[in-house]
């Protein structure tokens, strides 16, 4: 399905109604406003593959064997298919009461989780190739190390004396902290602005740092449409990156090359539990694993 218009699709209010209610559902117990745009996307998004096939789209009227279907035509991992289906079941529960998934009775392999990074090379190829409102996203990402939702929700008006009001992961507006905007960034986010106003499609009303073409204006992205907007330029570098990407190469950065200690490197990720830090966001520079390497053999040699 051509992602272009499945986003076009997506953004017609009241394409389905029973959505637009169970999103409205989501904000109400406390949804951040990002979480919800995504949910939406996604769910239009699988229903009209259920619909392409000539399937229903109504909570009431899909059975089990619509969701087996949908299972058997997602080329996705297991992992994505599982967080997908969920999306899909508890929509139906929220209308219907019954949970398919679990009627299903579907069994998903473990799989391992494929955690991507990028060099500072890949990444400089990547900046050369970006649009000014991409390269803003990129140093969103890598020099301040905003997770995806953050740079999607970061505007202007939470800009202050060189600082962005951030809200986090959490319930409602999510855990709050105020970063330091490096210069570069601030140019960056600066530059997209006057790309965007030389255009003469900017939306006035819509104080998004980092934006993208919709509907002929320029608007807000969300989550799903600025992650594949960087996967496809990570294609087109020929690097295998996704949003999160950016992140993590901020953490290896600030570990591997700045050198800072464990504790500050926990505060700068905004973690609470430093054991996350190591597991998901630190990547072993090459180069020093290959002088442990060397060390190790020069201790080794006194004992063979």
């Amino acid at each position: 399905m051509d992602g272009k218009n499945n986003t076009e699709q997506i953004g017609k209010v009241g394409i389905y109604e029973q959505v637009d209610e169970y999103i409205e559902f989501l904000r109400r117990t406390g949804r951040k406003e990002s979480t919800c745009r995504t949910m939406r996307y996604d769910l239009v998004r699988l229903l009209k593959t259920l619909e392409a096939a000539g399937r229903p789209t109504k909570a009431e009227e899909i059975t089990i064997d619509d969701f087996l279907y949908l299972k058997s035509v997602l080329q996705v991992k297991d992992t994505v298919a599982k967080a997908n289906l969920r999306l899909v079941s508890r929509f139906c529960i929220h209308f219907t009461g019954q949970d398919l998934e679990k009627m299903a009775g579907i069994l998903y392999n473990r799989e391992s989780v494929d955690r991507k990074f990028i060099s500072l090379g890949q990444f400089k190829m990547m900046l050369r190739n970006a649009d000014p409102n991409l390269k803003a996203a990129l140093l969103l990402g890598s020099m301040m190390g905003l997770r995806r939702a953050e740079i999607c929700d970061a505007r202007w008006r939470d800009i202050s004396c060189g600082k962005l009001h951030v809200y986090g992961k959490g319930h409602g507006k999510g855990l709050e902290a105020n970063l330091e905007i490096p210069e570069p960034v601030m140019q960056a986010i600066i530059h997209a602005k006057e790309y965007r106003s030389t255009t003469g499609i900017e939306d006035p009303d819509d104080d998004h740092l980092v934006q993208g073409l919709q509907y002929g204006v320029w608007g807000g992205l969300c989550v799903a449409v600025m992650s594949r907007k960087v996967s496809e330029l990570g294609k087109l570098c020929c690097v295998d990156a996704t949003t999160h990407s950016l992140r993590r190469l901020f953490a290896s950065t600030l570990y591997n090359e700045v050198e800072v200690d464990p504790n500050t490197l926990k505060t700068l990720m905004r973690h609470s539990d430093i054991s996350v830090t190591y597991r998901c966001y630190i990547n072993a520079d090459p180069v020093r694993c290959r002088k442990a390497q060397d060390n190790l053999e020069e201790v080794m040699k006194g004992y063979f």
